[in-house]
């Protein structure tokens, strides 16, 4: 028989609060290297293939930060007439500052342009710190190409990367990852991770030349603290 005394105090919510705590707990930490000179090589393909005006396209990383660098055709533009120049290098860095739903948001840091060929006083460059309309174009240009990937927000300057895109082409990992941190460092984008589910799906699916997981064991507190606000 049911005894109503013991269901005197009972909290639904702390129940429910109780059964979400210990599912989270059975999650397991990694640590997934993502090797931007593998990545490179996919971009190229992606977008360079498509587009005429990205003439390079590379990645690169270092100290906390996301480097975006390559030339650009402005030829037929009006501005390649007043520059006197059919192409322009740019230099984007962007800083991770928020990850939500694995979607990674990028703040511009810093955008610049130079001339494709080396000049001691170099007009592009003055150019490019006083009018800025170039920055949209360019990337625009580079987005537009992989929408369901990439979105730029102009009110923050903040580009962001769907992260869900690549992992909803892994039926076995759908729903089952969650991105805590995004550290770029050396060449390399490092996501930490929680999931509640073995990777190995992930590395067959990109394979080792593109990714590399390492789990995080909880004593492991450096680590830890990198990912953890």
């Amino acid at each position: 028989m049911l005894n109503l005394r013991k269901l005197i105090g009972f909290n639904p919510l702390e129940f429910l609060t109780g059964l979400a705590s210990e599912k989270e707990s059975l999650k397991s930490n990694y640590k997934i290297t993502l090797k931007l000179h593998s990545l490179n090589k996919i971009l190229k393909k992606k977008i360079l293939e498509s587009q005429d005006q990205l003439e390079s396209l590379e990645f690169d990383s270092g100290n906390g930060v996301l480097i975006l660098t390559g030339h650009f055709s402005i030829k037929g533009l009006f501005w390649s007439r007043l520059l006197k120049t059919d192409s322009v290098d740019y230099n984007v860095t962007l800083t991770p500052v928020k990850v939500f739903e694995n979607q990674v948001r990028l703040q511009i840091q810093s955008f610049r342009l130079f001339s494709h060929t080396p000049k001691k006083l170099d007009p592009i460059r003055v150019f490019s710190k006083i009018f800025q309309f170039h920055r949209k174009l360019i990337l625009e240009t580079i987005i537009e190409e992989i929408p369901e990937i990439l979105a730029l927000t102009g009110i923050r300057n903040l580009i962001t990367v769907n992260m869900n895109y690549f992992l909803s082409e892994i039926p076995d990992l759908a729903g089952e990852i969650t991105i805590q941190k995004v550290i770029p460092e050396k060449g390399n984008v490092f996501l930490f991770v929680k999931s509640g589910t073995i990777l190995k799906p992930l590395l067959d699916f990109f394979g080792p030349e593109y990714i590399r997981i390492e789990p995080i064991s909880e004593n492991q507190d450096t680590l830890l603290l990198l990912w953890r606000d």
